[in-house]
């Protein structure tokens, strides 16, 4: 048509290699869309997809009781749903591009152009897992679009937890603790243990939920010499023995193991072993001097610690590959765009330890 330029007319149809770039962007479309269903992180153990603004949680049990029946009588009611408070979740949209002159694209070959992408998708994995490893990190309260508080765990802010199994809290509790040791000793790994089971997390089968000890590699080594009875950093004794995966490298020993090995992996989140009835994992996305323990029930469950917040269309969730503003071009511009935001859902379903000597918890601020 006159005026119009079709795709046989394009100046640049195809790569160095040979290789075209509708087929170029088809595969690139592809590896998105794999990308979206098969990745798997730690994030997805910490967290869970949702598309609501705000979670209503309630605070607590009403503590009911039958009463002595009456010949004559009528039996008194339940009393009212005690007092709930909405658990917000953030929200925001995220993206990148990449472009390329033609002239770039008359001498790449497919390779190059794909590695773009490839970092495009490290980026965006980075992304979710910072939001998400943040929000795990960080106490400090927010406000999402709809005015509702997004809130950390549970940070002494005056907000009574539930109770559980009689066991009854106040408004002081705290889960950001500080190790008073300048090295990482078992005992701060069973105080935040302690932190998340006495609110019916990890239990296991009783709760649905796993307790996993979240690790840099650097705090991890120390955990995997603990053995039980025997003292470790700043005068602790280990009550357990820190027990290899099958994953973990070939060792001798002389000692008898009770009981299950832990897993080799998670959902392909690789497993060190076990401390105590928490699977240890070591990520270089935790920061130096830090660990998290947290009560995960498998990837992207609801009773995970974190909601990951997405636009309610489908059409707007994931990461979401977009053509450029030159339509003929699909590679010379082109969009990559997720929406997403974080909030605690259940604050008492992880603790985390800064490991320092003295003072108060400060919020990390490497690698997140």
């Amino acid at each position: 048509m006159p005026g119009f330029a079709d795709q046989g007319q394009l100046l640049i149809n195809e790569l160095a290699d040979g290789v075209r770039l509708t087929d170029v962007y088809a595969e690139i479309q592809r590896a998105v869309e794999v990308y979206n269903q098969h990745k798997t992180t730690v994030a997805s153990l910490l967290s869970y997809p949702t598309t609501q603004a705000a979670a209503p949680i309630a605070q607590g049990l009403a503590q009911e009781h039958f009463d002595v029946a009456s010949e004559f009588g009528t039996p008194t009611a339940l009393n009212p749903p005690v007092d709930v408070i909405k658990l917000g979740f953030q929200y925001a949209d995220w993206d990148k591009a990449t472009r390329f002159t033609w002239k770039f694209l008359r001498d790449a070959t497919s390779e190059q152009v794909t590695d773009r992408v490839r970092n495009l998708l490290d980026a965006d994995a980075r992304l979710v897992q910072g939001l998400v490893l943040q929000r795990l990190f960080d106490p400090t309260p927010g406000e999402n679009d709809f005015a509702h508080t997004v809130y950390g765990l549970w940070n002494g802010d005056g907000i009574v937890p539930p109770s559980y199994m009689g066991r009854t809290f106040t408004g002081s509790h705290d889960h950001y603790l500080v190790s008073q040791g300048a090295e990482l000793d078992s005992g701060d790994v069973e105080a935040a243990v302690r932190l998340v089971v006495e609110h019916g997390y990890g239990l296991g089968a009783d709760s649905g939920s796993q307790l996993v000890a979240l690790f840099n590699p650097a705090e991890a080594e120390h955990v995997q010499s603990w053995r039980a009875g025997e003292e470790n950093a700043n005068g602790q004794t280990a009550r357990f023995d820190f027990i290899p995966s099958a994953n973990a490298p070939t060792y001798l020993t002389q000692s008898s193991i009770v009981g299950a090995l832990p897993p080799t992996d998670v959902d392909g989140v690789p497993v060190l072993g076990s401390y105590g009835k928490a699977w240890v994992i070591e990520s270089m996305l935790v920061p130096a001097g830090y660990f998290a323990v947290f009560a995960t029930g498998g990837p992207d469950s609801e009773q995970n610690v974190i909601a990951r917040r997405m636009h309610p269309s489908p059409a707007w969730q994931g990461l979401r590959l977009i053509e450029g503003n030159w339509a003929k071009y699909p590679l010379v511009e082109s969009f990559f765009q997720r929406g997403l935001g974080t909030g605690v859902r259940h604050r008492g379903a992880a603790a985390v330890v800064q490991i320092k000597a003295s003072g108060s918890y400060e919020v990390p601020t490497a690698n997140l």
